[in-house]
């Protein structure tokens, strides 16, 4: 009995035993696998971070900014409060340079009444967002100028601050900055502004077509009437107006006499923007590299032919140029260029949208003709999340704008950048006798003369005199002028 009971706890000893390494194998396997799992994991993670580095160095030579010398845009925007410089021009002064007459008094109006709590506004809206009305029209560069400087009229006429709130696809402020008044929605009046209910104008003067009766309409159908002063007949509106619009900027406005032209235009807009420290040093950059230096002497040509990124059409190539081929339009355009005698010997930048043209002039099949080389980005018809991406629209719109001649031609692009420089201007005719008929027949829908109150050729030394010499530079408050 002693003797099975010993074999008996023998036994039990022994299964307990080999329970035991048994258990130990078993971890040591589980141990193993996990090592293992842990292992592929590890690889599976360096695999993955090399292919995505590797994507990212791929990626980033496609971008349309990424090239030699290229200074990318600020993390944030500078919210530093505005110091706005002294104008030292007289009413006179201002008005020999070709300043409209209100101009310099609403300057001084809009320094002492931003901010001011029985001030009205009158706000260029561009916004993302549903909450911000995805219906007001933002369009391309050309399309937002257009609206941005009916506005200010209008915003003069009604005794409204003048208010500038875009941010699609990217922050005005990283592209341009306020001159000579402070037009951002910044920190200190966005509770006034974004108070809600948010009053929206969806039409202003939508005047397009020739057969319809051009009405000017605002808020629940209300229409102005444009025989009485404007400022009463918004008096009873909202506080804050957003508006979108692109209305040419020359359209009359309610017994406006004055004319609108090129000197007009230009102190408008030296008086409302100057490129942001960014695109500017870009400029010269990219400018010092085809020419030689930053203040060098070069002639401009910019063809809208279609094929920037994001379009996928000709981009109204019939109504700009008539039917006929890329081909057709480059020699004309090139043709009426190289005939110039005041541009003769002179190094020539063709800026165009289309990729096969920039490679043609990339490859030199074009004499004296050099490009920057820089991808054209339209700005509503992208989507792109890096605000970079566009920054090469706004370098290519100031290095046309800083050319000592520029042959602007249909195009909204060309034709601002006409208007933000001081240069002689010529105007690409491609098949000048359909122009005129399309001219009379649709006005300023398709004649970009009209809509920018520019001439055939615009020349004289009367436009080195700018209201940019109105500006010092030293600092002063928002409300000295």
């Amino acid at each position: 009995m002693a003797r099975s009971k010993g074999f008996l706890r023998g036994l039990e000893h022994f299964v307990r035993l080999r329970q035991l390494e048994f258990r130990r194998a078993s971890m040591d396997t589980t141990k193993r696998k996990r090592m293992i799992l842990c292992f592929f994991v590890s690889i599976f993670s360096l695999m993955m971070a090399g292919s995505l580095w590797l994507h990212s160095i791929l990626y980033a030579k496609k971008r349309s900014w990424d090239v030699e010398g290229f200074v990318p845009l600020p993390r944030r925007l500078d919210q530093r409060p505005l110091e706005l410089p002294q104008i030292s021009c007289t009413p006179g002064e201002a008005k020999r340079i070709g300043c409209p007459s209100w101009f310099l008094d609403y300057l001084l109006f809009h320094r002492q009444m931003r901010g001011k709590k029985d001030a009205k506004y009158l706000v260029y809206s561009c916004k993302k967002g549903e909450e911000f009305s995805p219906d007001l029209f933002c369009g391309g560069l050309g399309d937002r100028l257009n609206g941005i400087f009916f506005l200010l009229r209008l915003a003069h006429l009604a005794g409204r601050v003048f208010l500038i709130d875009w941010d699609r696809p990217a922050p005005l402020e990283f592209f341009f900055e306020p001159a000579a008044f402070d037009w951002r929605v910044s920190s200190e009046l966005r509770e006034v502004i974004y108070r809600k209910p948010i009053s929206y104008v969806y039409a202003v003067d939508t005047c397009w077509d020739p057969e319809e009766e051009c009405r000017f309409r605002l808020m629940d159908e209300k229409r102005l009437d444009r025989g009485k002063p404007v400022n009463s007949q918004m008096a009873d509106l909202p506080q804050v107006l957003f508006m979108g619009a692109n209305t040419p900027s020359t359209r009359s406005l309610f017994g406006e006499s004055e004319k609108i032209d090129v000197k007009y235009l230009r102190c408008l807009v030296q008086g409302t923007f100057k490129p942001s420290p960014t695109v500017l040093r870009n400029a010269e950059t990219h400018i010092s590299n085809m020419f030689g230096a930053p203040s060098a002497r070069y002639a401009a040509v910019h063809l809208r032919l279609g094929g920037a990124k994001g379009e996928t059409n000709d981009a109204n190539q019939e109504n700009r140029h008539g039917n006929v081929t890329h081909e057709s339009v480059v020699k004309s355009a090139m043709d009426l260029v190289y005939g110039d005698e005041s541009i003769k010997g002179t190094p020539i930048l063709l800026m165009t949208d289309n990729p096969e043209l920039q490679a043609r002039v990339q490859a030199q099949e074009l004499v004296r003709c050099k490009s920057t080389q820089l991808a054209a980005v339209h700005l509503d018809k992208t989507a792109l999340k890096d605000p970079n991406e566009y920054l090469t629209t706004f370098v290519e719109f100031v290095i046309l704008s800083k050319s000592a001649k520029l042959f602007w031609g249909a195009s909204g692009f060309s034709s601002w950048a006409a208007a933000f420089g001081r240069q002689d201007l010529h105007r690409l005719s491609i098949d000048p006798q359909r122009e005129e008929r399309e001219s009379i027949k649709w006005g300023d829908r398709v004649d970009y003369r009209k809509r920018m109150g520019f001439g055939e050729i615009e020349a004289g030394a009367s436009f080195r005199d700018s209201f940019l010499s109105c500006l010092q530079r030293e600092s002063r408050s928002q409300t000295g002028i």
